[in-house]
């Protein structure tokens, strides 16, 4: 669908985000970030979020089309700052919902009254999943003014689906969104079978990678090393850890058959999660595996994946999630061991034949890839040359143009034009 944007009237969207506040964006909020610098013009996008007095406004200067509606709400700090101190509340919160969603209701329904207020002024109204509470917001909009709803599932309700009121929220979102945007194929069929009624809602847009954000380096290594260095980055939940603790398994048993395993194999964690120190030393792999610092700074970030031997990337129990950094970490360096309990990343990993899928069951695949890995510790980094379907389809500036052709499509059908 080729479209001359700047011969249309502008598309306004309006967003409610409290992680566009947040100076960093390598977590959540890099979805949205990248859509709004990468969507062409002819849209205009104003964001309504929480002020946040010590991160400081978001500086738009590098975006042509985004303007912040800052909401001031002091009950809101205070009452996050008394849940981080008192951690068992924040646990009780989580429970039944989503402990940061639950809170953005103290500030979250006056940017819905701003939004019904301006009504006139908007053709969307654009909410990511999670945070959960972002459907109820849609739902109180939906029901006093009949503008667009547009969810986009970055993360899949379906991974919640033990939660209380998940099913009723996910009901919501299929009834009253005009549009469900789906990061990965397998949600977005998942939610077609069980919501057949709404299956012209559903569409499938990546999440991807931005070649911007990091430089390939123009270089060539063969040489023979003695040791591997496999590193990880990132969370570590509660689901993942249990993955790690079957790797733990492996080493353990593999350091008990190889005194030496030490000089041959090393693991780095880059994560904040200092329950991981515990396993290291339950487990005995004091020696071969080390916990660091997360890292923040997107240069030391992407120098650490360019300059290891394989990255190791993890996902349990989420069967229609694919980790955010792996197309992150596909893009940078593709030696990349990947261990799930689905095959979901099939859909990303199909690109790169020196990438692994490893499903955490079958350990002897686990053991023989580490055994492989041992065995011919040569490691060539040269740059990589990404294949180009990879990048039509995963790149950030790609997806923000199949985003952009999706909406005014979908303008087009409302105002019948």
């Amino acid at each position: 669908m080729n479209i001359n944007y700047k011969k249309m009237d502008k598309i306004n969207i309006a967003c409610i985000s409290e992680e566009i506040a947040q100076k960093n964006i390598a977590g959540n909020n890099i979805r949205l970030i990248k859509l709004l610098q990468y969507f062409p013009l002819g849209f205009d996008f104003t964001i309504f979020s929480i002020k946040n007095k010590k991160q400081g406004s978001f500086n738009t200067s590098k975006f042509q089309n985004v303007k912040v509606f800052p909401i001031d709400n002091l009950l809101y700090h205070k009452t996050k700052t008394f849940f981080q101190i008192r951690n068992f509340v924040k646990k009780i919160l989580w429970y039944f919902i989503n402990y940061y969603s639950t809170l953005d209701f103290l500030w979250a329904f006056k940017a819905c009254k701003e939004i019904i207020l301006k009504k006139d002024n908007f053709n969307f109204v654009f909410l990511q999943i999670p945070s959960l509470t972002n459907i109820i917001y849609g739902r109180y909009i939906k029901k006093r003014v009949n503008m667009p709803i547009i969810f986009d599932l970055r993360d899949d309700l379906i991974n919640f689906r033990n939660r209380f009121g998940i099913r009723i929220l996910e009901n919501w979102m299929m009834k009253y969104g005009s549009l469900i945007v789906c990061v990965t194929n397998g949600s977005k069929e998942k939610l077609e079978q069980k919501y057949p009624q709404y299956k012209g809602k559903l569409a499938y847009i990546p999440n991807g990678y931005d070649p911007n954000d990091f430089q390939i380096p123009q270089y060539t290594s063969t040489s023979i090393k003695r040791i591997s260095n496999i590193v990880y980055t990132g969370a570590l939940y509660e689901s993942r850890l249990r993955v790690i603790e079957k790797l733990f398994q492996v080493l353990a048993t593999m350091q008990n058959k190889d005194n030496n395993l030490a000089n041959k194999i090393n693991f780095i964690f880059y994560t904040s999660n200092k329950t991981l120190d515990k396993l290291i030393e339950s487990f005995g792999l004091i020696d071969i595996v080390k916990r660091d610092n997360i890292i923040n700074n997107d240069s030391d970030y992407f120098s650490v994946l360019q300059g290891a031997d394989y990255l190791l990337s993890l996902n349990m129990e989420t069967p229609y999630s694919i980790p955010g950094k792996l197309y992150e970490y596909l893009a940078v360096n593709p030696n990349v061991i990947h261990i799930d309990n689905n095959k979901i990343t099939e859909e990303v990993l199909q690109y790169f034949p020196q990438s692994q899928l490893i499903l955490i069951d079958n350990i002897h695949d686990l053991i023989n890839v580490f055994k492989r890995i041992i065995a011919c510790p040569q490691v060539e980094h040269n740059p990589v040359i990404l294949p180009y379907e990879y990048v039509k389809k995963f790149s950030r500036e790609n997806i923000a143009k199949k985003y952009a052709n999706l909406l005014t499509k979908t303008f087009l059908e409302k105002n019948c034009v």
